[in-house]
């Protein structure tokens, strides 16, 4: 449509990078890649499940969750499946880039609560924000960390060896 912008350029950075890891073929398209190479993706898969669900409910689209892809009916028009995706590629990347949880960090890099706990009063473990839990009539904060920092953890593992040994070192002291 004339005076229509196009949807891409007002994407996100984020979902700019996520849009370009969906795989188009043959009236598929995989979000396999997308899923392995973000880590936020990954650690809440079921939530992304579910938005992607949810974007293309009504439409002329079905999804396996399964093998992750999206199968277009024959009569789609390539203008609703691009608009469809760019739409699913900012949802995507509000759960892909949402902070992490101490129990997401826990599970993305194999450490235990205590060590997570230490790392971060510490300051090797810098947490971004906070949010706030209601238990027992009060309120407890509960420091969340950036997927950029986790990511970046996960695959150097050896720094978290690194803080293992330095622990080891000052007997479990910090």
């Amino acid at each position: 449509m004339p005076g229509t912008p196009d949807r891409r350029k007002s994407l996100s950075r984020g979902a700019k990078e996520l849009r370009a890891s969906f795989l188009l073929r043959d009236g598929r398209i995989s979000l396999a890649s997308c899923f392995d190479t973000h880590l936020g993706l990954r650690l809440r898969a079921e939530e992304a499940r579910r938005c992607v669900r949810r974007v293309f409910a009504g439409s002329f689209f079905g999804w396996s969750p399964e093998t992750l892809e999206l199968r277009c009916a024959p009569e789609t028009s390539a203008d609703l499946i691009d608009g469809k995706l760019s739409d699913l590629a900012v949802a995507l990347a509000r759960i892909a880039w949402r902070p992490l949880t101490p129990q997401l960090v826990a599970a993305a890099l194999g450490i235990s609560g205590q060590e997570r706990a230490r790392w971060t009063k510490d300051g090797r473990l810098p947490h971004s924000d906070q949010v706030h839990d209601r238990r027992g009539g009060g309120r407890l904060p509960i420091p969340t960390y950036t997927v950029a920092l986790i990511e970046d953890l996960a695959v150097h593992p050896e720094t978290l060896a690194a803080w293992r040994e330095q622990d080891a070192a000052r007997g479990g002291q910090t």
